[in-house]
């Protein structure tokens, strides 16, 4: 049986998968539809679609669509969107979603590495132009996300990466991740994704558009762990453009291990995420989005689940015990069915944020007993234990409170990631 540890060295985990592990694959939520004619190749964009055999394509990023902003569509819009990989490849390939919207978008992207970190200015020779179908642009249908074609480009580990994404027209709501936690860049007025100097991104967003995954062609035995969370996963407390949410590091810890097959971190954590409700801020509840967040990832081998804590607060306050834990069990069902392993996190303490009760109190330690247990799990960790306050353990520890008594600082954040037992991923 494998173990997973806590600071105090006691064990908390237990059980080992029994069944072999299954990679996910990849659906989309719809086709492509008719793109226009290609235009006049730009001088300083890199060659396209490479043509090896696909060897094996594992997320090295995501990032969960958690709304929309504005009604109308970014007209005439480029965004270039700054992610952070967890595992180089040889190739890539991109994710866009229009999943919240009921009109079609028509996208132009490219990927690219840039200059320096926090530059809008392109590293010179990386720029691709993305193609979808072999075609320059793309119109994403309503509701529905789409995969480009595979550019050969080497993507570093642990390094920021630019997809950018020009809009012409408008096009109704514009699905997001509005958390994002990194500082990305706009402008507005002409299609200047095939940009290489920075100077037109004069405008700042801490929100993801469009963008919600990055795949790389791996080594034949990477796989990936999923984060399946809500603002605590997310990175609320870790500080912006730090890359320092627990996701981060456990990717961080997983890289430089001595020994071990390859493997990426993805992070599906959203702001308010709930186990039982959908919110229009905080996107729909882990249950319905667990199939396109989760069992879709490719390469997918383990999830890690934390959610909860928000849907102690929810209105009206009623005890969801029950349905928190059967909810909690369905999210490990399916998973299992799909082969891939089920780690699962207590819920960590929350007392001094103004939505705390006695009654959400009282859930949260029936819920963590049951997560205890380990029996709908394959492995537990007990993030509530490592981030509490010994003395007062409805409450965080002083030295990983970031400040708001929910969310834990990056110190916090790292305690959580460095508490889980890498040989149960």
């Amino acid at each position: 049986m494998n173990a997973v540890y806590g600071r105090n060295g006691g064990a908390l985990a237990w059980k080992r998968l029994a069944t072999p592990v299954i990679a996910a694959t990849l659906l989309l939520g719809g086709v492509y539809a008719a793109a226009l004619p290609d235009p006049a190749p730009a001088e300083s964009l890199a060659s396209g679609v490479a043509g090896q055999t696909e060897k094996n394509w594992v997320g090295t990023w995501a990032a969960s669509p958690s709304g929309t902003v504005t009604r109308s569509g970014f007209r005439d819009y480029t965004f270039r969107n700054v992610l952070h990989t967890s595992l180089g490849g040889t190739r890539a390939r991109v994710r866009l979603s229009n999943t919240f919207s009921g009109s079609p978008v028509e996208v132009r992207a490219t990927l690219g590495l840039p200059r320096t970190a926090g530059s809008a200015d392109a590293a010179t020779g990386t720029l691709r132009r993305l193609t979808f179908g072999g075609r320059a642009f793309v119109v994403i249908p309503p509701r529905s996300q789409v995969l480009s074609d595979p550019v050969d480009l080497a993507i570093p580990a642990d390094s920021d990466v630019f997809v950018s994404t020009y809009t012409p027209r408008s096009s109704g709501p514009v699905t997001s991740h509005r958390a994002a936690h990194q500082t990305s860049f706009f402008t507005i007025g002409g299609d200047h994704s095939a940009d290489v100097t920075g100077f037109a991104f004069r405008r700042r967003t801490t929100s993801w558009h469009y963008v919600t995954g990055l795949d790389v062609d791996a080594a034949g035995d990477a796989r990936a762990v999923v984060a399946l969370g809500d603002s605590i996963t997310d990175g609320a407390g870790s500080g912006r453009d730090r890359n320092a949410r627990w996701p981060d590091v456990l990717a961080d810890r997983l890289a430089h291990r001595p020994i071990g097959a390859p493997m990426a971190v993805l992070n599906a954590g959203i702001n308010g995420n709930r186990v039982l409700l959908d919110s229009p801020a905080s996107g729909p509840r882990s249950l319905a989005r667990l199939d396109r967040d989760v069992l879709a990832a490719p390469g997918v081998r383990t999830v890690v689940v934390l959610e909860g804590v928000n849907d102690l607060k929810q209105q009206p306050r009623v005890d969801n015990t029950r349905q928190l834990i059967a909810g909690l069990e369905q999210i490990a069902r399916q998973a299992r069915t799909r082969g891939i392993r089920v780690v699962c996190g207590t819920i960590t303490p929350y007392r001094g944020w103004p939505a705390y009760d006695a009654l959400g109190e009282r859930i949260r330690q029936k819920v963590n007993a049951f997560i205890r247990t380990g029996a709908a799990f394959d492995a537990i960790v007990d993030f509530d234990l490592v981030v509490r306050d010994p003395e007062r353990p409805a409450r965080l520890a002083a030295a990983y409170d970031s400040g708001d008594h929910l969310h834990p600082n990056a110190a916090g954040l790292r305690a959580m990631a460095e508490a889980i037992d890498l040989t149960v991923l």
